[in-house]
């Protein structure tokens, strides 16, 4: 079938970078505003076509979005993603006294035809495949809720904050022949460009560069220009803003502009 169109290109706004109420960290106040969090959506500013949303290690925010898409809601989005978070286990320093995780994030691209498959897929084939941290006694303590909970003494946040899942498994699942063409990978820009220091970790950070397609970042349009100018130095990867959202207050920010 032959489609005709009346103009050229149109530019559309992304934002890769959603976390919901079901998220680890979140200023929403709870799984109990998550209609609220869906009308917040529905009134993002109209050139915003394409979402990511993105929870930390777990995918059931997104499954949570979908309930209401597939009921009717979140028309004015064209495309919603599944994008998980993981910390690099290799830390950057952003000045003597605290260290900064640097941040993969990971796109998955799915079938929504087939999307309660494609979920549990991402559930069994990925994220339970990963160990909660590289220690010895996590090797069989796979990446769940309630592992991170337990580890935590109890309290998610803390298990999530002391544990980092091992970046090589990662990788290796990133490689297989299951995910290597169905993923799409950025670094967090700020924590990356602090990975240097004095040139000791110089290599650790291009070959960093070397295994994303992109990178991201929540900084205003002159700061993010000049990043992208440095980051130009390493070669041709792209730098994408995002919102980095996490509660309300930046949907009542695009409310306004």
């Amino acid at each position: 079938m032959e489609h005709k169109y009346n103009k050229g290109s149109e530019w559309r706004k992304w934002d890769l970078h959603i976390h919901t109420p079901y998220s680890i960290y979140q200023n929403y106040g709870g799984t109990g505003s998550f209609d609220k969090f869906i009308d917040a959506l529905e009134r993002l500013p109209k050139d915003v076509k394409v979402i990511g949303i993105t929870d930390y290690y777990f995918i059931d925010g997104y499954e949570k979005v979908m309930e209401y898409r597939q009921k009717g809601r979140l028309s004015n989005i064209d495309k919603i993603f599944p994008i998980l978070e993981f910390r690099i286990d290799t830390f950057g320093s952003g000045n003597e006294n605290k260290l900064q995780k640097i941040n993969l994030h990971i796109l998955f691209d799915i079938d929504e035809d087939n999307l309660k498959e494609e979920i549990k897929k991402i559930r069994e084939e990925f994220i339970s495949q990963i160990p909660i941290s590289s220690i010895d006694k996590h090797k069989t303590k796979m990446l769940s809720v309630n592992n991170l909970t337990t580890e935590g003494g109890n309290d998610l946040q803390k298990g999530f904050s002391d544990l980092v899942p091992p970046t090589a498994k990662v990788f290796e699942l990133l490689n297989c022949e299951t995910w290597k063409n169905k993923t799409f990978t950025f670094l967090g820009y700020k924590e990356w460009s602090n990975l240097e220091k004095n040139n000791q970790l110089k290599p650790l950070k291009e070959d960093l560069y070397n295994r994303v397609n992109a990178f991201l970042s929540a900084t205003q349009r002159e700061t993010f220009l000049n990043c992208q100018k440095w980051l130009n130095e390493y070669g041709n990867k792209k730098l994408l803003h995002s919102g980095d959202i996490h509660d309300f207050s930046f949907f009542r920010y695009c409310k306004h502009q």
